[in-house]
């Protein structure tokens, strides 16, 4: 009798395992789904928190949202996604002429939104309420910019979630616009296209020298000698001027140098920053905070370093800007990831 209540204890065990798989098998699908679905990627990865790889964390079949975070369960995803949550919330770019012409003045005006509808309150972040990247489809043209710079921005326009700014478009050909704002429940990031109208000769110029001179600056960008997409990258730049290191920069927004990171086809696009190998960021921001009350910031420098996560293999350019003496200095690299 004892024996067959074990044959019996065992079937439903197996019972059990075998619901418990094939519930998580249909999960798995349903989530590959809903990822590609999404129009992101479904890959092989370890996953990701902000953008950085969770110690000690496994690889695990998951979604890349937004380029950057890979998630490994649904129910994470459904968060991210503001299906359970008012993490939901809409961008809408109108471009003023509709029609934009190589160097006549453009009006971009955004529009936030929350899950119901309303005005999305935002929230500073490196010392901005939005921070707008537009970079050209052959990387000759990049520009960081924010609705404050225009003086377009007045607090009616700011209670009804509604930003703008000016900007010359000056090739023609197609535009990334890369948008970053934080709200009470996240950081986000929503990507925009524009075209410029006229007679289209894009041509990348492929230069993947590791050593360029920005303005009297000399950079060099150390990095592994294969680049893997979905594999955590360090990126270390070594600045010097007239020869000498640099060890007098100076914080920018709120970081040590800000990092555009986009794709040849413009599809992937990353916005992320860099430390001083021997400063966190929360110092990096305590030191920004004194440098926007008029105090001296510490200097630091000629070694600055950041992890990055390619989302997928291809060639990336990588836009960097670092300051110096009051003056905003912005370095190109170009990467090609397997």
């Amino acid at each position: 009798l004892s024996n067959l209540f074990f044959v019996l204890f065992v079937i439903i065990l197996f019972l059990i395992s075998s619901c418990t798989k094939n519930q998580s098998s249909n999960e798995n699908i349903e989530f590959k789904k809903m990822c590609i679905d999404a129009g992101y990627e479904w890959m092989l990865m370890k996953p990701t928190q902000n953008g950085k790889f969770i110690k000690d964390a496994e690889e695990c079949m998951g979604c890349m949202v937004e380029g950057i975070e890979h998630v490994c369960g649904k129910e994470k995803f459904m968060k991210l996604m503001g299906k359970d949550e008012s993490k939901i919330v809409t961008v809408q770019l109108n471009i003023a002429p509709e029609q934009i012409k190589p160097n006549e003045k453009t009006t971009l005006t955004f529009k936030f939104e929350d899950a119901e509808g309303k005005p999305l309150s935002l929230q500073r972040e490196h010392e901005k309420l939005v921070h707008t990247i537009i970079i050209n489809d052959d990387f000759s043209i990049f520009s960081h910019l924010h609705p404050e710079d225009s003086g377009l921005t007045t607090k009616e326009m700011q209670s009804k979630g509604i930003y703008s700014l000016e900007y010359q478009f000056t090739k023609v050909g197609m535009y990334l616009i890369g948008v970053d704002f934080s709200a009470d429940n996240g950081d986000y990031a929503k990507l925009f296209y524009a075209d410029v109208l006229g007679n289209i000769t894009r041509k990348i110029k492929n230069n993947l020298s590791t050593q360029k001179t920005f303005n009297e600056y000399a950079v060099n960008l150390s990095l592994p000698p294969k680049v893997f997409a979905g594999k955590e990258t360090t990126l270390t730049y070594y600045f010097t001027k007239d020869k000498k290191p640099l060890t007098d920069m100076q914080p920018y927004l709120g970081a040590a140098m800000h990092l555009a990171v986009v794709r040849d086809d413009l599809t992937k696009f990353i916005h992320t920053h860099a430390t001083a190998d021997d400063m966190s960021m929360n110092e990096m921001m305590d030191h920004s905070m004194m440098e926007m009350n008029q105090d001296s910031p510490p200097s630091f420098g000629p070694r600055l370093v950041s992890d990055i996560v390619f989302p997928e293999k291809g060639l990336y350019n990588v836009f960097g800007e670092f300051k110096h003496n009051g003056k905003v200095i912005v370095t190109s690299f170009m990467v090609e990831v397997e």
